[in-house]
């Protein structure tokens, strides 16, 4: 990360609209150089999500539904969705590809990284720069590259955090408001296919037991 000065973000309370971005070395305010889908783009992708994910029965299918949807709108090198485990308070994830490179699966104490914060705060941390104070502290797996730009967005159930859903770039200063909503809207989207897994997940215990 070179960015001296910070360029994070947290959406706060009412519309995308209102997200603080802070300053690059420049002096210049950045809220993402990357092209953005237009409205009507980003909610087609937000739909064909909700259509595909009925047939989810995994997380991994979970995954590969969202990658899909959000690949087609905007720019993205990685998407993860990483259960929250509040008893060991980490973050669980399937086994996948990063850029290529075989990440097995793995849970990660969240203490002192970046989804400690959008999973107390319950908020989407946007960081455009992998020097970015707030993004300190994110693990390195796969290529063992810095991802320099990160949208977290919590998954949310009535009080229960669920997950949290990142969007990654290899580029600084990728994302924007846009993209904070798109995430988070699709992250809703997450919550109702993550509790039928979990639905279908007890039922064939349930079954086993018998």
């Amino acid at each position: 990360m070179s960015c001296t000065c910070p360029s994070t973000s947290i959406l706060p309370d009412g519309p995308p609209s209102l997200l603080q971005v802070g300053s690059g070395t420049d002096g210049a305010v950045h809220a993402g150089d990357g092209a953005s889908a237009d409205a009507g783009s980003r909610m087609r992708a937000v739909a064909l999500a909700g259509a595909r994910m009925v047939m989810a029965k995994t997380v991994n299918d979970v995954v590969e539904v969202v990658r899909e949807a959000a690949s087609q709108v905007m720019p993205i090198d990685d998407l993860a969705i990483g259960l929250y485990d509040p008893t060991a308070d980490a973050l669980c994830f399937s086994e996948g590809y990063d850029a290529g490179v075989y990440v097995p699966a793995q849970c990660t104490p969240i203490v002192g990284t970046p989804s400690e914060r959008v999973i107390r705060t319950r908020r989407s941390l946007l960081t455009l720069r992998s020097g970015d104070p707030a993004a300190q502290g994110a693990p390195l797996v796969g290529t063992g590259r810095r991802s320099e730009s990160v949208i977290r967005t919590p998954v949310l159930a009535d009080e229960r955090v669920l997950a949290v859903l990142i969007a990654q770039s290899y580029t600084p200063g990728r994302y924007a408001a846009n993209e904070v909503e798109l995430l988070e809207t699709l992250a809703a989207v997450v919550a109702s296919a993550l509790l039928n897994v979990e639905t279908l997940r007890a039922r064939d215990e349930a079954l086993v037991a018998l």
